[in-house]
């Protein structure tokens, strides 16, 4: 982890992996107190944060193998944590009990990605072209749809909800952001982001990011998604897009370099690469 963008700051070792563990998945609890890292080989950690800080190489919280891979992860509180990968089935954690607590099978097939809608509600997104919604009181679904062509790169598809707006989105291999209203029965609307594939989206205070793996554009949108506020062309496919508190963007690009972005006054401008 990086405590901020500026130059000459060093990364902390949270944790290793054994060769081959690559990491697929990293999801960090609400209020910051806990990160957890998935691999593909199904082995799964848990961290204790402080504020959204950790300690090099700080002893597990929690650690288990939940074969055969884990792509997806999503806290929908502090110490529950949902994961799923290439089988189709949402394995729930109590990290309290230290053990697994429920299952659903959700789709066939892999799950691409989790998130969670506030602490009640699970959202599901299937390699067989289905969304689905999950009470976790019950572990019934009790909302679902069909989905547009899933990103080429389906593993690293995202999907993400703002609380502020009440909005769950995810993208699609047409270059259109699908857009959900949780409070009108998750009506269904879509936006033209993109030329080609693109899978990454979040949610920030000043907006929604999204990154086009064709076009290679870095966009920024209003919060409701309805207006385009600034755009820039990177040297490479957008594998990832994520903000860093209220004014910095993170991106990671499919030459395995990095760039990061400072949002002022509406525009982007490239802090360092």
């Amino acid at each position: 982890m990086w405590d901020g963008l500026s130059d000459g700051i060093k990364p902390v070792t949270l944790s290793r992996f054994p060769k081959g563990y690559s990491v697929y998945e990293l999801a960090i609890s609400p209020q910051g107190t806990r990160l957890a890292a998935g691999t593909r080989t199904g082995f799964l950690r848990v961290h204790s944060l402080t504020d959204y800080r950790g300690i090099e190489n700080c002893p597990a919280l929690f650690e288990v193998y939940a074969r055969p891979s884990v792509d997806s992860l999503a806290f929908s509180t502090e110490n529950f944590l949902a994961s799923a990968g290439k089988k189709g089935i949402i394995t729930l954690w109590s990290l309290v009990e230290k053990e697994h607590v429920g299952q659903i099978v959700a789709h066939e097939g892999g799950i691409m990605a989790l998130c969670a809608i506030g602490s009640l509600l699970l959202a599901s997104l299937g390699a067989d072209g289905r969304m689905r919604i999950w009470d976790l009181d019950t572990l019934k679904c009790v909302h679902e749809t069909d989905v547009p062509p899933l990103p080429k790169l389906a593993a690293v598809t995202r999907l993400d909800y703002n609380p502020t707006t009440g909005l769950l989105i995810h993208p699609s291999q047409t270059g259109h952001i699908c857009i959900y209203d949780v409070a009108d029965n998750f009506k269904k609307s879509t936006v033209k982001a993109h030329e080609g594939d693109f899978v990454a989206v979040c949610s920030g205070q000043k907006g929604v990011i999204t990154g086009g793996i064709d076009d290679m554009k870095l966009c920024l949108w209003s919060t409701d998604l309805q207006q385009m506020i600034s755009k820039c062309t990177v040297s490479a496919g957008i594998l990832v897009a994520a903000w860093v508190g209220a004014e910095h963007i993170f991106t990671g690009l499919r030459n395995g370099s990095s760039m990061t972005w400072h949002v002022q006054d509406n525009r982007l401008s490239v802090l360092q690469t």
